[in-house]
C-alpha cells in the first residue's frame, strides 16, 4: 500500500540516454515504413509520446525518479512484443 502511494507521487524525467533510445528507435520505426516494411498507421508522433510514457511508467514501477535506458530498453522490448502479437493475431 505505502509503496504504490509513494510511486504514484514519481513524476521520472527522462536522462538525456533514454531519450537518445527512445528518438533512434522511433526514426527507425519511420525509416521502416518509409521502406514499407511496417504499416504507417502505428507509427506517429503518438507512438513516440507513448514511448515516453511507458520508460516513465516503468521507472516509476522501479521507484525511480529518472528514466534510465534500462527503462527505455524495456519500452522497445513491449512494443515489439506488441507489434509481433498484432501481426500475429492479424494473419490468423
Amino acid at each position: 500500500q505505502e509503496y504504490i502511494e509513494h510511486v504514484r507521487t514519481l513524476n521520472p524525467v527522462l536522462t538525456r540516454e533514454a531519450e537518445d533510445i527512445l528518438k533512434s528507435y522511433y526514426q527507425r520505426q519511420r525509416q521502416m515504413v518509409a521502406a514499407k516494411c511496417r504499416v504507417d498507421s502505428r507509427t506517429t508522433i503518438r507512438m513516440l509520446e507513448s514511448l515516453v510514457r511507458l520508460a516513465q511508467a516503468h521507472a516509476r514501477l522501479m521507484a525511480r525518479d529518472r528514466v534510465l535506458a534500462q527503462d527505455a530498453v524495456a519500452t522497445i522490448s513491449l512494443m515489439e512484443v506488441s507489434f509481433a502479437g498484432v501481426q500475429n493475431v492479424t494473419q490468423s
